[in-house]
């Protein structure tokens, strides 16, 4: 293709652009609006994902020990629990180190010392689940147990049912904004460009009669779709860019919002910028690619 042909195509979808640009505006916003909330639910999605994640490392079953199961005894209990699938560690928990865990108090305290010879913890141990989902095939498998030597287990079911919950919500929520926005935007740049075929269809039918091709007519309405989606995409993508990192900051110093790890904005926004610019296009470009075959009679 010739470099006099492609200024031509772009000079075209420009002023078609322009011609129509209500319409132009209109899709340009659609697109902007489309991008924009996937981009959001995408990072609110992996950031929900990244605080599920820390909270994950910090819950652990617990597994409590009769006091008659002997040394021997407990290697092999420990053997048998390491060897439950998604089970990634378990650590032995000394009674006298039980004190350590309850907060305020530690192994130090009057009252750890006046159970100095006789403790009133059970030797347990503390696993640490691979992946929350399977919290509870792990909790039954620990109970499963019991002829080993294992009392009872404790477990934070209601806090790991919490986190998969609201996982659960925000990608239902994601995906449903997604296709219904998606669509929206398809619909606007087709009329878009159904509005420019019409208001050319006698400039249309001369290039016909001279002998130009189908795709030589074609070509300015694809372009003009690809730059409808690249431009509506360029908006949420500087949003975003500039935006991101002033969200966290103020989320984070919220004193009941400070245990949240959020991904650093240098990591998540290098795969978000370019999927909110690639995603635009391909809507503008297919938007226009089913607009002109449907439409565009030549």
């Amino acid at each position: 293709m010739k470099l006099r042909t492609i200024r031509h195509f772009i000079g075209t979808a420009l002023r078609n652009m322009f011609l129509n640009r209500l319409m132009t505006i209109a899709s340009i916003l659609t697109v902007a609006s489309c991008v924009f909330i996937v981009s959001v639910f995408y990072l609110l999605v992996v950031n929900v994902n990244s605080v599920f994640g820390h909270l994950q490392d910090q819950i652990a079953l617990v597994a409590f020990v009769d006091d008659d199961v002997s040394t021997s005894e407990m290697t092999t209990l420990f053997d048998r629990i390491m060897a439950i699938p998604n089970v990634r560690m378990a650590s032995f928990v000394d009674p006298d180190d039980a004190w350590e865990l309850i907060p305020f108090i530690g192994s130090g305290s009057p009252i750890a010392e006046s159970f100095e010879d006789d403790t009133p913890f059970l030797r347990a141990f503390s696993i640490d689940v691979i992946d929350l989902q399977f919290h509870d095939d792990v909790v039954l498998a620990l109970e499963g147990l019991a002829s080993y030597g294992i009392v009872s287990v404790r477990s934070e079911q209601n806090l790991v049912d919490t986190l998969w919950n609201l996982t659960r919500v925000v990608q239902t929520v994601s995906m449903v904004a997604i296709l219904i926005l998606g669509v929206i935007a398809f619909v606007i740049i087709i009329n878009t460009i159904r509005i420019t075929v019409s208001s050319r269809q006698a400039e249309i039918g001369i290039m016909k009669y001279v002998g130009a091709t189908d795709w030589f007519i074609r070509w300015p309405f694809i372009i003009e779709g690809i730059f409808i989606g690249l431009i509506g995409a360029t908006i949420p993508a500087i949003i975003c860019a500039v935006g991101y990192d002033s969200v966290i900051y103020v989320i984070t110093n919220v004193p009941m919002l400070d245990f949240m790890h959020f991904i650093p904005g240098d990591r998540v926004l290098f795969y978000v910028v370019p999927f909110a610019l690639i995603l635009g296009t391909l809507i503008g470009l297919f938007g226009s690619v089913v607009s002109i075959r449907q439409y565009l009679k030549v």
